[in-house]
């Protein structure tokens, strides 16, 4: 019996995504006419015909910034296209396209994505488009802050195989090579079957010839009519993931310098009356309610609809993203804020209380004092 090859990529790309926090938000609206002086423009849309799967609260915009190299560590040249997404959540989503020479086999593609899922060079990139992008934004962002916390993802998009047909039923060898690129293991010792059950857990499909397997920072999809729904429904779910990021690190921040705040006011003594602990009421119930609102504003950029295919990639990806447990981290410390406000306030009122008892006794005092000296 002739073996079955490894099938051979006959159309396809990497996608190689870095995704950067800017600030709190972005006015869209005001963007676009902004980015249109850096390249083309225009509004990303979800193309499956009949799709409300992914609702935006508003449509990200993409700029095309032309082609760009990038040289890896070991000496690899990745040569593409650079497209910049700007989301109204304060994220930048920078993406270089690589095409995959035809009739390369999917296993030799195994060490190339081992190397540029990752690759440091590809975050010095996206910081070099970020300050491209930033100055042009203006005004129309808003906080900017320009958050260290950056995340990866990455997609072997592939529109035709050769041979055709389902690569995780061609084979041994090819069912090897897709839980290889997706791992990123270019390491040739045997892939556990625990680790080789769980990727292939995270298969799914649409059609008889697609396929999507989705891992935590990287995916395959086979995708014959070119549509570039799936891959978009992972840039938006990295995304998100991001922002929760980016969120959970400035709530331990904040809430750092709220306890040491809190420490220092207590050590003071009662001469204070309550007033700090007011002043420090205020400053952490208004930082509350900016957190509360950045944290919907990133959980609620999109919601899902009709479309359970893309429905089902797309909670797929949140789940090995991770997101659900980062944002039961920003929930967590939202509640903690909360704590310390009712603490602060109830303080607060505590020390007024007292001062008015205190007030209340001088006057007394003082009364008594003046009747024995009116005699």
């Amino acid at each position: 019996m002739t073996p079955v090859r490894v099938p051979a990529v006959r159309r396809g790309s990497l996608l190689l995504y870095r995704f950067l926090d800017l600030g709190e938000a972005v006015d869209l609206l005001r963007v676009e006419a902004l980015l249109a002086l850096e390249g083309p423009v225009h509004r990303v849309r979800l193309r499956r015909e009949a799709s409300a799967a992914l609702a935006f609260a508003a449509l990200p915009l993409e700029v095309g910034l032309g082609p760009r190299e990038v040289v890896l560590a070991g000496g690899e040249l990745l040569r593409g296209e650079v497209r910049a997404r700007v989301f109204g959540f304060g994220v930048l989503s920078v993406l270089l396209e690589v095409p995959v020479v035809e009739g390369t086999s999917l296993a030799a593609l195994v060490p190339r994505c081992a190397a540029a899922w990752d690759a440091p060079e590809l975050d010095a990139l996206a910081r070099t488009v970020a300050d491209l992008i930033v100055p042009r934004l203006g005004e129309a962002l808003v906080g900017a802050h320009g958050s260290p916390v950056t995340e990866s993802y990455g997609v072997l998009f592939v529109e035709s195989l050769e041979p055709d047909g389902d690569p995780l039923l061609a084979g041994p060898e090819s069912e090897d090579a897709i839980v290889r690129l997706v791992l990123g293991e270019a390491d040739p010792r045997p892939i556990s079957q625990s680790e080789r059950d769980d990727v292939l857990r995270h298969a799914y499909r649409y059609f008889a010839d697609d396929l999507a397997v989705v891992h935590w920072n990287s995916a395959f999809v086979l995708e014959p009519t070119g549509n570039r729904d799936v891959p978009t429904v992972l840039e938006l779910a990295t995304s998100q993931l991001l922002e929760l990021r980016t969120h959970d690190e400035r709530l331990d921040r904040d809430l750092d310098r709220v306890y040491a705040e809190l420490a220092r006011t207590r050590t003071r003594g009662w001469w204070l009356l309550g007033g700090r602990h007011g002043a420090l009421a205020r400053d952490v119930e208004e930082r509350l309610l900016e957190l509360v609102e950045l944290a919907d504003r990133a959980g609620n950029g999109v919601k899902m609809a009709a479309d359970f295919f893309l429905a089902r990639v797309y909670l797929a990806a949140l789940r090995r993203v991770h997101v659900p447990l980062w944002r039961e981290s920003v929930d967590r410390k939202l509640v903690a804020f909360r704590e310390v406000y009712a603490v602060l306030t109830t303080d607060a009122h505590a020390r007024r209380a007292n001062l008015l008892e205190l007030i209340v006794v001088l006057l007394i005092l003082f009364e008594i004092v003046w009747a024995l000296a009116g005699r």
